[in-house]
């Protein structure tokens, strides 16, 4: 078996090195917000029920409980 050797220049290392900080920012900033809180409407436009007839309107608040 023969040994590969790999070399990369600084401007290489230093954008893998950026991506990966984007990256790291970027999962923190969406972990914190939660997309479930808030109002929802019932569009009945969009929506099928199956057996029976669709509610008229229904509304569904969600908050969130805290840090868990």
């Amino acid at each position: 078996m023969k040994a590969v050797k790999v070399s990369f220049d600084m401007w290489t290392i230093r954008c893998v090195r950026a991506l990966c900080l984007v990256a790291a920012v970027a999962s923190a900033a969406s972990a914190q917000t939660e997309i479930r809180v808030g109002t929802w409407e019932l569009n009945l436009a969009k929506s099928a029920f199956s057996p029976g007839p669709p509610p008229r309107k229904q509304t569904l608040t969600f908050q969130a409980a805290g840090p868990q």
